[in-house]
């Protein structure tokens, strides 16, 4: 484990909303998500197991993730779980479009603001086992503020369904991913080229190892039942993110020359 253990804070739960329009199917994605409209008049994307029975976890790996982001202080989408045909989904926030890029280039990439959360997202995703960090999936946001002459444009964490529990997968596969190296997870050549500083990507494995255990526990705890198949699942669910957290620096050490252009002693 890298440090010791400190309390970080865990946002309470988000509220149940119910839908109140059902706009339909998104049209892509594996996932089979649908546009929404929840009771508090706010428009969501929303993934669940009963969208999409052959990937009963889409809803867990989605809600686990954006917990522990929001834990650690990532970017994300505001979320919540919304009641769908009286089945429990996981919600994200709806873009407009106009507001976000459909595929992030290098060159996107370097004029946004917050490039350097660039450390946490790859430690993140290396965490959570996230295979699906494409160009599509590193998202842009871009908002022209009042009076500007020009917009701002910063990195989000987004779309986890592919992190943990994968289609037609069980929660058994986990214990063969506690080692698991980060170029597993980390595939775009400029991100790999963009880990350069050894201080900042020990950081955010110090920012994953002081996520305390009930941390942690609290985030699978808190998931609806319907989320997991079966309370077991959900224990291994728990036990492969506290185990892998603690392997993970030792990964990164063993595996620097996953990011051939960082330089410094990790």
């Amino acid at each position: 484990m890298v440090g010791q253990q400190t309390q970080l804070p865990l946002n309470p739960p988000p509220p149940v909303l119910r839908v109140i329009d059902d706009y339909g199917p998104v049209g892509k994605g594996v996932s089979q998500a649908h546009f929404v409209l929840a009771e508090n008049l706010q428009e969501y994307m929303v993934k669940g197991p009963s969208l999409v029975p052959t990937h009963p976890h889409v809803a867990a790996n989605e809600y686990v993730a954006a917990r522990l982001a929001q834990t650690i202080g990532l970017p994300i989408l505001d979320f919540t779980v919304v009641e769908l045909a009286g089945e429990l989904c996981f919600a994200s926030a709806w873009m407009s479009r106009g507001t976000f890029y459909p595929e992030t280039t290098e060159a996107l990439f370097d004029r946004c603001e917050n490039r350097d959360r660039l450390y946490d997202l790859v430690v993140f995703d290396a965490w959570i086992a996230n295979i699906d960090r494409h160009a599509g999936n590193l998202l842009v946001r871009e908002v022209r503020p009042r009076g500007a002459e020009n917009p701002r444009r910063q990195l989000l964490c987004n779309d986890h369904s592919h992190c943990l529990i994968r289609p037609r997968e069980r929660a058994n596969v986990l214990k063969s991913r506690l080692d698991a190296p980060p170029r597993d997870y980390i595939s775009i050549s400029f991100v790999i080229n963009s880990i350069t500083e050894a201080a900042r990507l020990t950081a955010a494995l110090d920012r994953v190892g002081q996520i305390q255990d009930g941390t942690i526990g609290a985030a699978i705890a808190e998931m609806p039942a319907t989320f997991v198949p079966s309370a077991p699942e959900r224990a291994l669910m728990q036990d492969y993110l506290l185990e892998r957290r603690d392997r993970l620096a030792t990964i990164f050490r063993t595996h620097r020359a996953t990011f051939p252009r960082l330089k410094g002693q990790l």
